[in-house]
């Protein structure tokens, strides 16, 4: 066993209410994957305990920095933990077709670069306004996409 599979998350995560979905926020800058992942069950409202975050932990495989340098959860490592909870998940690259994606989805999980040097996965959900879990220390409603969609990644959960 490894030595973070016996980490305690106690401390890892804070949450907030949005409505009456309670959602995870991350504390450390680089497990912002994890977080998502966590955000998109409690949508649905299934079970996220300890046990169900030290899995989700683990095949994501955060790292603060990756030996190529890539900080967070790696694509390949988010790509094979969505499938393992949303077998059906749908992965789309490239600004049109994210933009398509997102008009279609009620769930989803986004990888946009915030800056230069600096990409995040945020939990998206759709009501008539896209809600974004874990942006900006909380919940963010918007109605524009367009400020997310520089070299974005999409999972489509469900429609």
């Amino acid at each position: 066993m490894t030595p973070t599979a016996m980490t305690c998350l106690c401390r890892a995560y804070g949450v907030y209410k949005w409505r009456d979905h309670l959602f995870e926020t991350q504390r450390a800058g680089y497990n912002c994957g994890p977080v998502a992942i966590a955000n998109g069950l409690r949508y649905q409202s299934r079970p996220v305990g300890p046990a169900v975050h030290r899995q989700i932990v683990a095949h994501c495989k955060p790292r603060a920095v990756h030996p190529d340098g890539f900080r967070g959860t790696q694509v390949a490592n988010m790509d094979a933990a969505l499938r393992r909870y949303w077998p059906g998940a749908i992965r789309v690259s490239g600004r049109a077709a994210c933009s398509v994606a997102l008009k279609s989805m009620v769930g989803c999980i986004l990888l946009f670069r915030r800056n230069r040097h600096t990409l995040h996965y945020v939990f998206v959900h759709y009501d008539g306004v896209y809600h974004l879990e874990n942006e900006e220390r909380g919940s963010l409603a918007t109605t524009k996409m367009t400020r997310y969609l520089r070299e974005p990644t999409v999972w489509v959960l469900y429609r």
